[in-house]
């Protein structure tokens, strides 16, 4: 940090004074080649500047440190917010104000900033502005200032209509190899997740069962494929 400032006290007395641009040229030394001094503008709109301005209370709902949060946050991520709330962190220190302001055009009522939450009032564009002004802001005269940093950002709907794929076997022409008919035991009354299971680890035994090898297939193959009846393989019941 020391090091960098004493750089850019060195490019700044090494500035000739009779260049053309020299306060533009001073500030960049001072400040970096990545902050844009804005020349001096009359704002077109100075009614809508100093109503956006004036309602602190309203677009903060009352906690005027929201702003200062903000810029401790997006100083995490943007080279130039961090380096304001680096100069109004030296500031605190000397107890001087950040003076914070923010303001939203266009101004609607009863709508809340948009820098920490969308207002219920529904999603349309706006122009988010945070101003660090230590001094009032004379819309109506000349004004400077400078861009210390800008971006663009969209705002989420709050529903999106969207859809879930995923991979099934597609049909065939080709009939199944088996099928399994199974009924239930007591048609006098409905099934239960009993009868189900017995019948599926019913099914799993008469498939060993049915399994022939190649020497009993090449001997029975006349007979194959059979039909098979449980009662066949209970030695109670007599054929």
């Amino acid at each position: 940090m020391i090091t960098t400032l004493t750089q850019r006290e060195t490019d700044y007395t090494a500035i000739p004074p009779q260049q053309s641009d020299l306060p533009i040229a001073q500030l960049k030394a001072l400040l970096g080649k990545e902050f844009l001094a804005i020349a001096p503008i009359q704002p077109v709109n100075p009614a809508e500047l100093d109503a956006t301005f004036a309602e602190q209370t309203t677009l903060l709902e009352g906690d005027l440190t929201r702003p200062k949060r903000w810029l401790q946050d997006y100083a995490r991520v943007r080279p130039g917010t961090e380096a304001l709330d680096l100069l109004l962190t030296l500031k605190e220190l000397f107890n001087q104000s950040s003076a914070l302001k923010v303001g939203q055009i266009p101004l609607v009522s009863g709508q809340v900033w948009i820098g920490e939450r969308l207002s219920n009032q529904g999603i349309t564009p706006r122009l988010s502005i945070v101003a660090h002004s230590p001094f009032a802001i004379a819309t109506h005269t000349t004004i400077t200032g400078l861009l210390i940093d800008n971006w663009s950002e969209t705002i989420p709907a709050s529903t999106a209509m969207t859809g879930i794929a995923f991979h099934y076997d597609a049909p065939k022409a080709q009939a199944p190899q088996a099928m399994l008919l199974a009924l239930p035991p007591d048609p006098k009354r409905p099934w239960e997740f009993e009868d189900l299971e017995s019948t599926l680890l019913e099914t799993f035994d008469l498939l060993k069962i049915r399994g022939a090898s190649p020497n009993v297939a090449n001997s029975l193959g006349e007979y194959l494929p059979a039909l098979m009846d449980v009662n066949d393989l209970r030695s109670d019941i007599n054929p």
